[in-house]
């Protein structure tokens, strides 16, 4: 994931191909409930954004990282939702808990984002992920591609056109100290967009291996 900030914003909420309001899609993501050191962190970057305009800041309860997308719940059958949970979960099981660090934001055009080190730990829990959805669908018509995967953190999203220098000032105004973070589980979620926010019921659960 590049670590340069963009130097011009652009509206994150358009309509990407599929959606349309109220429609609904099955994707893994790690979640962060109760993760206080991250909360921490975002928060001391939030309040440095409050007073940028043209950002949409991100509830602590709905952080995520986005890992894999499934597809369209109207598209895909309730039995191989189902297998897909099950065979990844089995994958995921045999991973140990991810530890990853967030510390220095950057300015993506559509986002202001956390990115997370080290990405191999991210890459192995993906790869059980598509693993899981290949033994479903067959190695050919797992979703989306590696080599187009970066992996962060949104702490805000962008909601108008502009030029990024306020964000980029605000965020460098302020120096907090890095946090660690342990993630045990990825979660198969049922994701809504709407209301400029990015929410979800929880459809499955993947444990990692307990440690030792």
């Amino acid at each position: 994931m590049t670590t340069e900030h963009a130097t011009q914003l652009r509206n994150h909420w358009w309509w990407r191909p599929g959606w349309r309001a109220d429609r609904q899609f099955y994707t893994w993501h790690l979640t962060f409930t109760g993760q206080r050191d991250l909360h921490r962190l975002v928060t001391a970057y939030q309040h440095a954004l409050r007073d940028v305009p043209g950002l949409d800041l991100i509830p602590v309860d709905w952080l995520h990282l986005t890992m894999q997308g499934v597809g369209f719940v109207d598209e895909i059958a309730p039995a191989d939702i189902r297998a897909i949970a099950d065979t990844a979960t089995r994958h995921l099981a045999e991973l140990p808990p991810a530890k990853v660090t967030f510390h220095r934001p950057v300015v993506r055009p559509e986002a202001l984002a956390l990115p997370p080190t080290p990405i191999e730990t991210l890459f192995a829990i993906r790869d059980a992920i598509r693993a899981g959805i290949a033994a479903v669908w067959g190695d050919d018509h797992v979703p989306e591609t590696n080599n187009r995967f970066q992996p962060h953190l949104s702490m805000a999203y962008v909601n108008t056109d502009g030029p990024a220098t306020a964000a980029v000032a605000a965020l460098n105004s302020v120096q907090p100290e890095p946090a660690h973070v342990t993630v045990t589980e990825a979660s198969l979620i049922v994701l809504h967009r709407d209301d400029h926010l990015y929410h979800w019921d929880t459809f499955a659960s993947g444990q990692f291996a307990a440690q030792s």
